[in-house]
């Protein structure tokens, strides 16, 4: 497939992005002496822009279709993009209640 799954730098011990979430991050702040309420605010604004920018940036990217897919649907796989975007999950109706 195109692209690897994983992150250049390690996050609470993974590289994994399908599995860095608030908790984790939350759990590595007393480490890197950051407040925690600004830690989470800056990743979960991280992740809106992110969700705000790449559909409307992929028009212009000089890239196939293919490689275009690919970024929009791991947009959808990210943990931070189902807590910040839960729609974003295949299959989940916006506006449906949570149970």
């Amino acid at each position: 497939s195109y692209m690897g799954d994983s992150m250049a730098l390690r996050i609470g011990g993974t590289k994994d992005p399908k599995i860095v979430d608030t908790g984790r991050l939350r759990r590595l702040a007393p480490y890197l002496e950051i407040d925690l309420k600004v830690l989470e605010r800056e990743m979960r604004h991280a992740a809106t822009r992110a969700l705000d920018t790449w559909p409307d940036a992929l028009k212009k990217l000089p890239a196939s279709d293919n490689v275009k897919n690919v970024i929009l649907s791991r947009l959808g796989k990210l943990a931070l993009v189902r807590e910040v975007r839960p729609t974003m999950i295949q299959g989940h109706a916006a506006g449906a209640s949570r149970r």
